[in-house]
């Protein structure tokens, strides 16, 4: 399973976990015109109402490029579960 696909189906276990049963829009990024356009931070990336999961506010650069994040001390592209839920709970994003 790609990160990006494996970062999705988190995203779904999150919002299923927390009760919410939230529109989840896929956005393909394939090229680095768009990439420019609308300020792509990498993939993968969730965005709740515009804004990065992992930052809290919203994406002021872009890369066309993979994202690589760092949790527990482990670097990875992939979002986890965990993460997700604590953040949509703190960050207040829902």
């Amino acid at each position: 399973m790609s990160q990006r696909r494996k970062t999705l189906v988190n995203l779904q276990e999150a919002l299923a976990e927390i009760g919410r049963n939230e529109e989840i829009i896929v956005r393909e990024v394939s090229e680095i015109e768009i990439a420019k356009t609308i300020n792509f931070p990498g993939s993968p990336t969730i965005l709740i109402n515009g804004k990065d999961i992992t930052r809290g506010e919203k994406p002021s650069d872009f890369h066309f490029a993979c994202r690589v994040y760092e949790f527990d001390g482990k670097r990875t592209g992939i979002i986890p579960k965990d993460f997700i839920v604590t953040q949509l709970q703190k960050r207040g994003f829902l």
